[in-house]
């Protein structure tokens, strides 16, 4: 029987592809339990049986294992009459809900990761079967295949036999495929913010507090030998709970736990949801939500069976059952789905989780919001000053590379700094010239408590530092201000800088995904952008606007050959700095999208991958599950010139595979490296080959901005921009106002439309 130790990530039959093969073609095949082919007692006794033939099921001593067979067929028998009516009730004309939710969800994951993958479903017991399924995978060209058994939670007489079916069919065929297995991903933060966010909107549909309400989350049952023996299964489910539970912010003496199973065995987990159902309204509640944790689909048990006689009894008492749907297509699941299958499951913290229910139908305080702010880090010296900001010190550009993180370790970080239990929400502004955290304290508790504060954050955001700086901080008022003179561009070493704006959504973005920022941040940034876009058309201040990526790339135009527009051109990332160079090069110079390739990782940020797809247009798209793989060294084979947009420490390409590909290849190669730590190890003097890195970069860009400050209306601009400023923070100071802005129920799962990509978007790098 297969363990959910050796579950988590199993390949086999791996074959390394050479140089000049043909491309990797990613497939996915996702796998349910599966359900009767028709209404009919007969249709249901026969998928009964083979479900209750399973070992993994029904366990027997092994001297008695022939009566297997004997009693499942019994046991069909009675238990398809007894089923019958409720999957007539539930039956469409396509079939049973399962299979028709099946389908939706193969085909919403195959939009989501694009047409580089192969998606399609199987099942375990009934059609369509796992073999039959391998074989057009293989049929459709997939070399890797992402195996994902639509049960987040490991149990041996539920994904362990789907597994073993699985190998089985592997082995007998000698399919040549590289698989990878997730089978374990019942803490995945994709999947819990999901699971958080359909129950939330039940909820707030509803109008359920947890003053009336029980949330009853009900999963399948299990053999209890199989628990007792080592099985994680109860484990696992528990966990769920108390993640979705922390993430939803409700009480945890409101929630309860059942198993539910059409066996009615009483050697398998208990205790049942009817007996759970019975036992509430016994003590007077008048309301139960019940949530189906464990189904990804609507079934016959979520949609008929839970309406069992406790749930009668609970109605004849006054009270009311009410019934969350399962996942289904809903879009995060969805998204959570694609990314397990990009980039394995993450699991979910719920010490740093900001409660989706906090604050709804709270009107916006933003002068109370601003007196609970501070700011902690460090930032490069722009290219104007500021007489306005008493307290801020800025460091070299050669300074703060020593301090900068990699993106990957801001999630982190939040996180840790969360941990302490200080900040009610947070985000980090981490780019090429900033390393600000922005906090939201619980509430004003004095000097002491706010030296606490900072000195949490300084601890987490320095502790690796070789030489730890003087860290900027700033309180209240001060930190706002700051704040605002930066996204309009007016501390940025490219003055007027526009991406700004759009590194401020992203830190939005990613401290979201850290369960950190929600509706108070989200208040915050939109104030932000509507300030700062007021500020651009209200004053000289937007004539001198502009991209970073636009004006590296102006710069570099007249030392590159050949020209743009006659370039082979490959991007490498999936950031704002890779969609504004495509961008740049499509709209400024021209270069045709049949020219463009770009390489990418999906991960959490399905809108960056779209707007990467809507900027290369017809151009080639290479979808990675990590950077430095061969996939990468095979586009940058064709190119003239390799842009790098990512934001990692470890680099991509290294000396001897660009030395291995020269020896293959003709004509110059030109890589333009916008990452701050360097996504190339040792390529300099390699014949033909020539890198600018991301310090010969900026001083293109500081050539760009020295003619924008040589502009005899530019300094007149800037001071305007500052005093436009200066009269929001009077107004603030003054009037105590309230935002115009609406609350943002925080059940919503779509992106605010104020942090929604602007007309130009720039480096995040």
């Amino acid at each position: 029987m297969l363990t959910a130790s050796t579950s988590r990530a199993v390949r086999s039959n791996v074959h390394p592809r050479p140089l000049g093969a043909r491309e990797t073609r990613r497939g996915l095949l996702l796998i349910n339990l599966g359900a009767p082919d028709g209404h009919d007692a007969k249709s249901i006794r026969r998928f009964l049986t083979q479900r209750l033939s399973d070992p993994c099921v029904l366990t027997f001593p092994r001297h008695w294992r022939w009566l297997r067979r004997l009693v499942a067929g019994s046991m069909a028998r009675r238990m398809a009459r007894r089923s019958a009516p409720a999957y007539r009730r539930i039956w469409t004309d396509h079939g049973s809900p399962l299979k028709t939710v099946r389908e939706d969800q193969v085909a919403a994951i195959r939009k989501q990761l694009g047409d580089d993958w192969f998606v399609i479903g199987a099942v375990r017991y009934g059609e369509p079967k796992i073999a039959d399924a391998l074989r057009q995978i293989v049929a459709a060209g997939v070399t890797d295949l992402v195996v994902i058994p639509m049960m987040p939670h490991f149990a041996a007489s539920i994904t362990g036999t789907t597994l073993d079916r699985l190998y089985q069919g592997v082995s007998r065929s000698g399919l040549g495929l590289n698989i990878e297995v997730c089978s374990n991903w019942h803490d995945d933060a994709g999947y819990i913010e999901a699971q958080a966010l359909l129950i939330g909107g039940q909820i707030a549909q509803h109008e359920l507090t947890p003053d009336d309400t029980v949330l009853l989350y009900a999963t399948r049952s299990t053999p209890l030998a199989h628990v007792n023996g080592g099985d994680p299964y109860e484990t696992q489910v528990r966990r769920s709970a108390e993640l979705v539970n922390a993430r939803l912010g409700w009480p945890s003496d409101r929630t309860r736990l059942s198993f539910h199973s059409e066996l009615r065995l009483p050697a398998w987990l208990t205790p049942t949801t009817s007996q759970t159902l019975a036992e509430l309204a016994a003590r007077g509640e008048k309301t139960v939500l019940v949530c189906p944790l464990g189904f990804t689909a609507d079934c016959v048990e979520t949609l008929e069976q839970i309406d069992s006689a406790g749930a009668r009894q609970l109605e004849h008492e006054g009270g009311r059952l009410l019934q969350c749907p399962s996942l289904n297509t809903f879009e995060p699941f969805v998204k959570a789905v694609s990314v397990i299958a990009r980039r394995g499951s993450h699991p979910f913290s719920d010490q740093c989780a900001v409660p989706l229910l906090r604050g709804i139908d709270e009107t916006f305080d933003l002068k109370g919001a601003i007196e609970k702010l501070i700011m902690v880090g460090v930032c490069a010296a722009g290219r104007i000053t500021s007489a306005d900001e008493p307290g801020i010190g800025h460091l070299s550009r050669h300074q703060f590379r020593r301090i900068k993180r990699p993106q990957s370790g801001a999630l982190e970080l939040l996180r840790a700094v969360h941990s302490e239990g200080h900040y009610a929400e947070s985000w980090l502004w981490n780019t090429c010239n900033r390393f600000e955290f922005y906090g939201l304290r619980h509430s004003d508790d004095g000097p002491v408590a706010s030296n606490h504060c900072v000195e949490d954050v300084a601890r987490c955001m320095f502790s690796d530092a070789v030489d730890v700086p003087d860290a900027n901080v700033l309180h209240g008022i001060d930190a706002w201000r700051h704040l605002l003179q930066t996204a309009a561009g007016l501390n940025s070493s490219l003055p007027g800088d526009t991406d700004v704006i759009e590194q401020l959504g992203a830190a939005y973005r990613l401290a979201r995904h850290a369960g950190v920022a929600a509706a108070m941040v989200e208040q915050l940034l939109a104030e932000i952008r509507q300030i700062v876009g007021q500020v651009r058309t209200r004053t000289p201040w937007g004539r001198f606007g502009t991209g970073y990526c636009h004006a590296a790339l102006n710069e570099l135009a007249a030392t590159v050959r050949p020209p743009w527009s006659e370039c082979k051109c490959v991007v490498i990332g999936a950031s704002t700095t890779s969609w504004s160079i495509l961008r740049t090069l499509v709209d400024r110079f021209g270069v045709p999208q049949e020219q463009l390739t770009v390489v990418y990782r999906g991960g959490g940020r399905h809108r960056m991958v779209k707007m990467l797809r809507q900027a290369s247009g017809r151009g080639r798209r290479v979808l990675v599950r990590q950077y430095a793989e061969r996939a990468t060294i095979d586009a940058i084979a064709g190119a003239d010139v390799v842009f790098f947009g990512v934001d990692q420490a470890e680099p991509i390409v290294r000396a001897r595979q660009l030395a291995d590909l020269r020896r293959d290849v003709s004509g110059p190669l030109t890589i333009v490296d916008f990452n701050t730590f360097g996504s190339t190890d040792r390529i300099k003097g390699i014949d033909g080959v020539r890198l600018i890195d991301s310090r010969q970069i900026e001083a293109h860009v500081d050539r760009f901005a020295e003619r924008i400050i040589a502009n005899h209306e530019f300094h007149s601009a800037a001071t305007a921009a500052r005093e436009a400023i200066a009269a929001h923070v009077e107004n603030i100071v003054q009037s105590g106002q309230r935002s115009r802005h609406r609350p943002t129920q925080t059940t919503r799962h779509s992106e605010p439309a104020a942090l929604r990509p602007a007309a130009t978007l720039g480096t995040d790098a």
